[in-house]
């Protein structure tokens, strides 16, 4: 039984690096299956034979972390969300565990590593087979079956230090070539996914083969350089210049802390919405969006519908501080980002969800001023806003009930998870009129109120009566 435990546990090893291109409706990937294959095989192993390894650090480590991620069900904001992931740290967890008590020995080991690297090699070929059938992704960027590309390349990346360590210890002389041919065919799979943070972990990947080399004989220093050169030279002649493109773009991702493109799609899109929201139509051919005459006109309209404000105003919205304060090596260069998109790619702004500190309100404000003056733009054009949930109430104590008791039915999973007491004032009309007297001081042109409240219209109507006019009065005199 053992023996069928440890053959099944060679062919999940073998089927992780393609287990999406065979997937299940209702079961999901093969590696799934095999996996519970696997594991109820394992159980019965351990249970007939009476013997059980005893369990090591990591492993008690990993039990731990599955367990604590369990607890979080208690606090979760997305408690489906979390029950998908608890149950993906499980299957981890058996797969580990199978490992453990199945692969303790040295050529068990050497075997579930081979093993990868086979599985690797297929995924390999598909995508190779893909990039010369001209099969890719909208971006230029390569995979096969269903991979995510970004998983593709860290699975290439994953089997290079696992392929030079069987070159290094693998007597068989054809599987050691094999396992050579791996490290530079991985490094062309992981550019033609063009995934940026594959990359880096091809880097580190490569510099560990670099980094094992001062201990080995000559001979096996010049096969690591021929391995490191071959993939470079294959890289020159096979990954094609959009790839390389998108790769060079990573270093300024890196100064964004946005490897994923988020902040460029964004900022591309925004152009794209002006434009079509100012002129009707637009042709645009950029990064992310390329788009060939494109309207708002069906042809039965007279012409393209705009909103009536031409060019409509954008307030960018942007608090770095809504989870709290950070220190100033972390919080400086977000500041300096969210500055940045406000002054270049809005005509305000837009914040919340602070309401306890107008002096950050009028930190920041100050931060898009001064990027408005070093970067040669009208600081006075901008608006400066502030969407506010508040509650009006006899008192304070009356008003943070309701505000709460609307909250737990509104955002049931959020409101356990927040300090609501920073989303805006609640209490009497008096209260109220204070604290937007406190933030109007501080800059803020416009308020967005929304109010936190079963009886909206309740609340409507005691700010018009009670709150508005405080204004009017204190406008007369």
């Amino acid at each position: 039984m053992r023996r069928l435990s440890e053959g099944l546990l060679l062919v999940v090893a073998f089927a992780i690096p393609w287990e999406n291109l065979v997937i299940f409706d209702q079961l999901g990937s093969l590696v799934r299956v095999l996996g519970m294959v696997a594991a109820s095989v394992g159980v019965c192993a351990v249970l007939l034979d009476g013997r059980l390894r005893k369990f090591g650090p990591v492993l008690v480590l990993a039990a731990l972390w599955v367990l604590w991620g369990g607890l979080s069900l208690f606090w979760s904001i997305e408690a489906d969300s979390t029950v998908d992931r608890v149950l993906t740290y499980v299957q981890l967890l058996g797969l580990m565990w199978l490992m453990w008590e199945f692969g303790a020995d040295a050529a068990s080991r050497s075997a579930l590593t081979q093993a990868y690297v086979f599985g690797a090699y297929v995924s390999l070929v598909g995508t190779l087979l893909g990039f010369a059938s001209g099969a890719q992704l909208d971006a230029k960027r390569y995979t096969t079956g269903t991979f995510n590309v970004n998983d593709l390349g860290l699975t290439f990346a994953l089997g290079i230090p696992m392929a030079w360590y069987l070159v290094l210890t693998q007597q068989n002389r054809i599987l050691r070539w094999i396992n050579q041919a791996y490290v530079p065919a991985a490094v062309v799979g992981v550019l033609l996914t063009a995934s940026r943070g594959a990359f880096v972990a091809t880097v580190i990947a490569t510099s560990m083969v670099v980094g094992s080399m001062s201990k080995l004989p000559l001979r096996t220093k010049l096969l690591a350089l021929l391995l490191i050169t071959s993939a470079l030279i294959a890289a020159a002649f096979v990954v094609p210049q959009s790839s390389w493109q998108r790769l060079a773009q990573g270093q300024q991702s890196l100064q964004r802390w946005d490897l994923t493109g988020r902040t460029a799609i964004w900022e591309e899109g925004l152009h794209v919405l002006r434009t079509l929201w100012t002129d009707g139509e637009i042709s645009f051919q950029g990064r992310h969006f390329d788009y060939d005459g494109v309207a708002f006109h069906s042809g039965t309209e007279m012409a393209p519908l705009r909103p009536l404000q031409s060019p409509p105003p954008i307030w960018v919205v942007s608090n770095p501080r809504l989870k709290g304060d950070a220190p100033p090596e972390i919080m400086e260069p977000q500041l300096e980002r969210a500055c940045r998109r406000i002054v270049e790619h809005g005509d305000g702004w837009m914040t919340c969800c602070r309401a306890q500190h107008p002096e950050e309100f009028v930190d920041q404000l100050g931060l898009i001023e001064r990027y408005a003056d070093e970067h040669g733009h009208d600081f006075s054009r901008l608006v400066m806003s502030y969407q506010v949930t508040m509650n009006i109430a006899d008192s304070e104590d009356e008003a943070r009930s309701a505000f709460d008791d609307y909250i737990s039915k509104y955002y049931p999973e959020l409101s356990k998870a927040m300090d609501l007491s920073n989303w805006g004032p609640v209490g009497t009309p008096e209260q109220i009129a204070e604290w937007i007297r406190t933030f109007a001081a501080a800059g803020v042109d416009h308020f967005i109120c929304r109010f936190g409240a079963i009886d909206q219209f309740g609340q409507v109507q005691r700010f018009a009566e009670e709150v508005l006019p405080v204004f009017s009065a204190e406008r007369v005199r």
